[in-house]
């Protein structure tokens, strides 16, 4: 999938999954998506778990499979989170195979994320990534702050940079989030900072960064579980691209105090 702790909500989020992860022992997370649209389709599924191993840190496993046009590729995923006085800091690795018409590929994609929470309601957030695949790789670097000072709702502004062979795209996105009760609401955008000639998508951006998109979504809680839904629309010369994700959020066994909203 393009992204992996985003599968909480599968589209841009406000922060790290490690604020509410260190605060419940074990989490699991089933995603499924679909994307549909004139130069890319298909779909699939991850599953996560998300362990606890202190108030403070915790490690992550997981693994996901993939088919978008005539490429599927599946792997798996580690990583590890912890925060300290200065931060947030979080890293995973995903490694896997594919395959394409004219053969096998490998896949590799690292992120590296580091979160610093201002005072109770802001955070800072700065992160980089590295995905290979196809035979081209892409370097990705994200900077963007959260602010939830306000009653039951948060909002996100991040910049995004990709850097992929002769190709250098730069974006803007924001993103707003409504609780109310059981129930919150989220809707966005990315935007193109960078004049770039319009291409239609390929696999590979699918995989791995921000692009322009429209998104709005939703989750419910469910006793100590949460499903949650989105649907991205993405521009693109030959007609709209759509995707769609579902996720369920597991908690296993009881939770150590109460969790505040995963938003990311």
């Amino acid at each position: 999938m393009k992204t992996w702790l985003l599968l909480v909500v599968g589209v841009l989020g406000v922060r790290t999954d490690a604020v509410a992860q260190v605060q419940e022992p074990d989490v699991l997370y089933l995603t499924g998506e679909s994307d549909s649209g004139a130069s890319v389709s298909g779909g699939g599924g991850e599953a996560a778990w998300l362990h606890a191993v202190s108030l403070q840190s915790g490690v992550i496993f997981g693994g996901a499979s993939m088919a978008l046009a005539d490429v599927r590729w599946t792997y798996g995923t580690v990583g590890a989170f912890t925060r300290r006085r200065t931060g947030i800091y979080s890293g995973r690795l995903s490694l896997g195979s594919g395959q394409h018409s004219p053969g096998r590929f490998a896949y590799v994609r690292s992120v590296g994320t580091f979160t610093i929470p201002i005072g109770r309601s802001v955070y800072v957030e700065a992160e980089g990534q590295y995905a290979r695949a196809l035979s081209a790789a892409t370097r990705v670097f994200t900077f963007g702050a959260s602010y939830s000072g306000i009653q039951r709702t948060s909002l996100r502004f991040a910049y995004h940079t990709a850097l992929s062979g002769l190709v250098h795209a730069e974006y803007i996105s924001g993103r707003g989030d409504l609780s109310v009760g059981r129930f919150t609401m989220l809707g966005g955008i990315t935007a193109t900072a960078r004049a770039t000639a319009p291409v239609d998508l390929r696999a590979l951006d699918l995989m791995t960064h921000a692009m322009p998109e429209y998104f709005v979504g939703s989750s419910v809680g469910v006793r100590r579980s949460r499903v949650m839904c989105s649907a991205q629309v993405l521009p693109q010369p030959s007609g709209h691209a759509l995707r769609v994700t579902m996720t369920v959020k597991l908690p296993l066994g009881s939770s150590q105090t109460p969790s505040p909203e995963v938003v990311k």
